[in-house]
């Protein structure tokens, strides 16, 4: 058996595809009725998703449950008969993509943060107001949710946290940029072999 497809993707694609100088949801919907009306009456072929023949038409009210399917085939050979000059190539939409999955192994809480980098200027009192550091929110990478029991706090990108403390937060213990590389290799190891190839210290005797 050939590959099928839902009835309904004949004028979706035609419509679009080569229709420019007509209204096309005119064309679309004169297409689909006159496509539809065959199909109930069982004028062209037609198989159900599982591959299985509708050899007596499908009434539209039962199109919902069982949704009968075409063969590029059959539904050049239904264009032809009725005399329309499109050809029907399906339009193949694109795969959906996947979310990235998060490697919490290259994240860190704000405790995890304090711990490395307070000493440096990070506040706590910044987690609780995201909103008034850009910098801080976009390295946050996992909201945190409270719960009744216990909480699940937010996860941070540490490597960004401190590039915005190296090159954003203004304070007298601003970190510098071989400081804030040294924290980030001996506090955040696995992070830091993600963006070694970043560390200017690595440059310096280039």
């Amino acid at each position: 058996m050939k590959t099928l497809y839902p009835w309904h993707q004949l004028a979706w694609d035609i419509s679009f595809a080569g229709c420019a100088a007509q209204n096309l949801d005119e064309f679309k919907q004169k297409i689909a009725d006159e496509f539809n009306r065959d199909i109930q009456l069982g004028r062209t072929p037609c198989w159900t998703e599982a591959g299985e023949p509708i050899r007596e038409g499908a009434p539209f009210e039962n199109q919902r449950q069982r949704v009968p399917h075409i063969t590029v085939e059959s539904a050049n050979a239904w264009l032809k008969e009725n005399q329309y000059l499109e050809t029907w190539e399906p339009v193949v939409a694109p795969p959906i993509q996947q979310p990235t999955k998060l490697d919490e192994s290259t994240l860190a809480t704000p405790a995890e943060l304090i711990d490395a980098f307070e000493k440096w200027g990070l506040k706590r009192d910044w987690f609780k107001d995201l909103n008034s550091r850009k910098w801080l929110l976009n390295a946050r990478k996992k909201i945190g949710k409270g719960q009744r029991r216990r909480s699940i706090q937010p996860l941070f990108c540490p490597h960004e946290v401190m590039q915005g403390l190296v090159h954003r937060v203004r304070n007298p213990k601003r970190l510098s940029v071989e400081t804030g590389w040294r924290t980030l290799e001996h506090k955040f190891p696995s992070v830091y072999n993600k963006y070694h190839f970043n560390d200017p210290r690595d440059r310096q005797g280039d």
